[in-house]
Formats: structure tokens, sequence, C-alpha cells
């Protein structure tokens, strides 16, 4: 994982939510953020960046369904709907890591959607979809 950037990444409800989601998130990196006046300190960060980046395939993935207004078709990444549960328990599935990440959902198991918070910035940043914000 590239560190050659690190930005401070100002922590809001929303974001804070998401990482609780994922069970990135503690009362000792709460704290920490408190006494940095609401940023992330940037350990705590690299942590999180660590803990969140996804490979390349991942990356084209989200960029793809991020372009796309209507959404991706689980075929067309080669998930039939009868398969869905199934793929989402492969560790080497993209849509698996980014519905793990909470990044996407598949509506009706027929389109992966993604979700709002994959649209910010900041959470683009820490997943590794751009080097900076």
């Amino acid at each position: 994982m590239p560190r050659s950037i690190i930005k401070l990444v100002r922590l809001d409800k929303e974001l804070e939510k998401w990482f609780g989601e994922l069970g990135l998130w503690s009362e000792k990196f709460e704290c920490r953020t408190e006494s940095a006046r609401g940023f992330i300190p940037i350990d705590v960060e690299t942590q999180l960046r660590e803990q969140l980046w996804l490979d390349s395939s991942c990356v084209d993935l989200l960029h793809r369904l991020l372009n796309d207004s209507n959404g991706l078709e689980l075929e067309s990444l080669g998930i039939k709907p009868k398969d869905w549960d199934q793929a989402l328990s492969q560790n080497d599935c993209a849509c698996a890591l980014l519905v793990n990440k909470c990044l996407a959902r598949a509506q009706d198991k027929v389109l992966l959607k993604p979700l709002s918070i994959a649209f910010r910035p900041d959470v683009q940043y820490l997943v590794g979809l751009y080097s900076s914000f």
C-alpha cells in the first residue's frame, strides 16, 4: 500500500457509523480523534487505510460502479442471482469485498449498486481509489 501521501481525514457521524459497521472503530480511536479536534490522527488513519485497502481489481470495480448510474449487472461480473450468497462467502470475489466493506449492495440479486458512503472522497481515499482528496 502506498504511504507517500497521508491526508488528515475529518471524522463526522456518517464516517464514524461506517467504521463502526466495519468493526474498525474503538473508544481509543474516538478519544484520540476528539483530542485532535475531530481529525483522525495520522497513525490511526494509516491503520484504517491498511484495513480498508482494496486490491486493484476491487478498485477497478468500484470505479466502474461509481461511474455507472444504473449499477452493474451481477451476471456481467460472472455471478448468477442464485449464486449470490455463495459469491459473498468467497474471499476472492470483488463483489464480496465491496459489500463486506459496506461500499455496495446487491439490488434484488440482479444489480450491484454503490452505497452513498462510496461517493465520499475521503472514503475513496481510505480504500485506495485515489491517492488524495
